[in-house]
């Protein structure tokens, strides 16, 4: 699979990419939020890749989008 080989050439580079798998890291659905945001406000560039249902992100990764980058975190009131 492309992402699997995309994953493993950027294996090496630790030092400059985090590689993040939702999936892997969340296999129950339970997003920790608090964690989440702290790994986004450590990059200065976020790459999703993900597959393509039905037009749209996987369910994990729309959960992740809403819980993480939430009002209030990312736009509204204290949002950055």
């Amino acid at each position: 699979k492309i992402n699997a080989a995309w994953a493993a050439a950027l294996a090496p580079h630790t030092d400059r990419v985090t590689v993040h798998d939702l999936f892997a890291a969340y296999p129950d659905g339970v997003i920790d939020v608090a964690a989440e945001q702290a790994l986004v406000r450590a990059h200065d560039r976020i790459v999703f890749q993900f597959p393509l249902f039905w037009f749209s992100m996987p369910p994990l990764l729309k959960v992740w989008f809403d819980q993480v980058l939430g009002y209030g975190f990312v736009y509204g009131p204290g949002g950055d």
